[in-house]
């Protein structure tokens, strides 16, 4: 999906600032760890959101990529969130898909991550092992500069 989509006549606030790159203001909305249903505006049900999609559902909303689409959705059920904002506009069926795919991202990454670190541990020890030879060498390097020295002096 687009990281934003075409702005058309009528959009809200919330789109307004999607557009002008204000994503940061859609995060604090009430705590990402609170109860979801401790907060959801009293209208919700007037929006007539179904389980599956219908012919008249808004999907104006549907182009942009799903932690930005999630968020969004998630705000504007927030009874903080509300106020001249977006109205929700997911079906539960578009939510299932959408966590399905995100679950598997998410193990995905986490398992580039893992893959990723034991990457950098064996490069981390790898190069404790390059810093202590080195020393070891500089040291000898010095030891056999300090022979040179004493030879060129000493020795006939």
């Amino acid at each position: 999906m687009p990281d934003q989509m075409e702005v058309k006549a009528g959009d809200n606030i919330l789109q307004d600032q999607l557009k002008e790159g204000n994503q940061n203001t859609l995060l604090d909305f009430g705590g990402k760890h609170a109860n979801p249903l401790t907060n959801i505006c009293c209208d919700f049900n007037q929006e007539q959101l179904t389980w599956h999609s219908s012919s008249d559902r808004n999907s104006s909303l549907d182009d942009y990529d799903t932690p930005t689409w999630a968020n969004i959705q998630s705000w504007s059920l927030d009874v903080h969130g509300t106020h001249g904002a977006s109205r929700p506009t997911f079906t539960a069926i578009q939510v299932a898909d959408c966590l399905k795919v995100l679950e598997d991202n998410i193990k995905k990454a986490d398992e580039q991550d893992e893959k990723l670190v034991a990457t950098i541990c064996h490069h981390q020890q790898k190069y404790r092992l390059i810093i202590r030879e080195l020393a070891l060498l500089k040291n000898a390097q010095e030891d056999l500069e300090d022979l040179m020295l004493i030879a060129w002096d000493r020795l006939p």
